[in-house]
């Protein structure tokens, strides 16, 4: 009877270690970004697509807003761009017209079909007045 607990918990081991692999590394660069009000910027969001699978890509900023194209703040101030180098593939977002309510951190949510999903850790995006000493 006593070998039963022991058992259980190698087959509980054993139905977690396939969740280990099953998240997408996503990279973001750069951390922190700095930029003036009218500028435009760039985000870069990098994962592998060993497969070569069809990818969703969501940008959000913190606290929860989706970047989407019909957002009456974000409308045509932001595009999305994606790169593919072998099997990473790089996702540029684009954020044009910056102002001073545009700073947050910027999150990349990558699903690929396959089931595999992962967020990036963010950049932190800091608009500033064009001369720091007048604020």
């Amino acid at each position: 009877m006593e070998q039963l607990p022991g058992l259980s918990t190698v087959l509980c081991a054993v139905l977690l270690i396939p969740t280990w692999g099953a998240g997408l590394t996503v990279l973001q660069s750069p951390v922190v970004l700095r930029a003036s009000p009218g500028e435009t910027v760039n985000l870069s969001c990098s994962f592998e697509n060993r497969l070569g699978s069809a990818v969703n890509v969501r940008w959000t900023r913190a606290p929860g807003v989706v970047l989407e194209s019909h957002h009456p703040f974000y409308k045509g101030r932001f595009k999305v761009f994606f790169r593919d180098l072998l099997q990473k593939e790089e996702v540029i977002l684009t954020l044009s017209d910056l102002e001073k309510r545009d700073s947050g951190l910027y999150q990349c949510q990558i699903s690929i079909q396959q089931g595999e999903s992962g967020t990036g850790a963010g950049t932190e995006l800091q608009v500033m007045g064009r001369n720091q000493s007048d604020t």
